[in-house]
């Protein structure tokens, strides 16, 4: 199965990068309109408007953080979604397998009774090996899934 970083994990990186960015990004702004200010490279009223444009670059990057909490959020459910789904599948998949192999095996055993032919008899036990193998790995799956509970 490919590793996926967990969506949990990835909300919460999202998360704390988004907070530090609101915090520092006006602060940042700040400090340099105030050096501006003391190397005489800006004039009062350059200064205001700086701190202006420094408070709608916070109310934008409060918008891109709000955005970026959402789709992370949505990001996360569906993660969880496909999780789930994926999960589903691979079980139905181990079901339908077990099935398969318990039918031709129990096929195998007909046609060798049948037949008698040694053939068969080593196809017999071809498909019990199969069959066997089948639910030893599916014994491993159930345990680690009791174990999760």
């Amino acid at each position: 199965m490919i590793a996926l970083i967990d969506p949990t994990v990835l909300h919460d990186i999202v998360a704390l990068t988004n907070t530090i960015l609101l915090w520092l990004t006006p602060l940042l702004l700040a400090w340099v309109v105030r050096i501006q200010i003391k190397n005489g490279k800006l004039t009062r009223e350059e200064a205001d408007a700086a701190k202006i444009a420094a408070i709608e670059v916070a109310k934008k990057v409060q918008e891109v953080v709000t955005v970026a909490a959402d789709s992370a959020k949505e990001n996360k459910e569906q993660g969880e979604k496909i999780l789930s789904q994926g999960h589903d599948i691979h079980t139905l998949v181990n079901s339908q397998t077990g099935i398969m192999l318990t039918t031709i095996y129990e096929q195998s055993i007909r046609l060798y009774k049948l037949t008698g032919d040694p053939v068969d008899g080593q196809k017999v036990d071809a498909a019990k090996k199969k069959l066997s193998e089948h639910e030893e790995k599916q014994h491993v799956v159930d345990v680690r899934e009791s174990e999760k509970k």
